[in-house]
């Protein structure tokens, strides 16, 4: 009797521990799906957290960044205003006396052509001629002479 009771024992033993070694593997599977929902709600949660602070900043920051370029362009405009200025004078003075010196010269050649020549029309033509070749020398065409 000792050896059936000895093998009762040992059979009852080895259920408990199978029926154990079972449970323990249903809660760790129940554990682990449970873990996995939590982690993907968390993730949700943070994702629509970060997505919503990303949309009250986004007005925020883009009114940053146009604040920031309006007074950059505020405090550049007068020096770049200068610069375009003293640019204008500097090229004026330039071209100034040239087209004096052009128009003189035209005239003078014209008065020259119409007194030796006799002619006013030719006079006329010759003057509008030396006008174009001058328009065209300032504004950079080629020269019609």
């Amino acid at each position: 009797m000792t050896a059936t009771v000895a093998l009762i024992i040992a059979a009852s033993v080895l259920s408990s521990a199978v029926t154990v070694l079972f449970i323990w593997m249903i809660a760790r599977k129940a554990l682990e799906q449970k873990l996995a929902a939590a982690g993907d709600d968390l993730a949700t949660r943070v994702r629509d957290a970060i997505e919503a602070g990303a949309e009250s900043v986004i007005p925020k920051l883009r009114d940053a960044v146009r604040s920031g370029l309006d007074e950059s362009v505020a405090s550049a405009l007068p020096t770049v205003r200068d610069q375009v200025s003293a640019g204008v004078r500097d090229g004026a003075e330039g071209v100034v006396p040239k087209v004096r010196d052009e128009v003189r010269q035209g005239v003078e050649e014209a008065i020259a052509n119409a007194v030796t020549g006799g002619v006013v029309g030719k006079a006329g033509e010759e003057l509008a001629r030396k006008g174009g070749s001058i328009l065209n020398r300032i504004l950079g065409g080629a020269d019609e002479r």
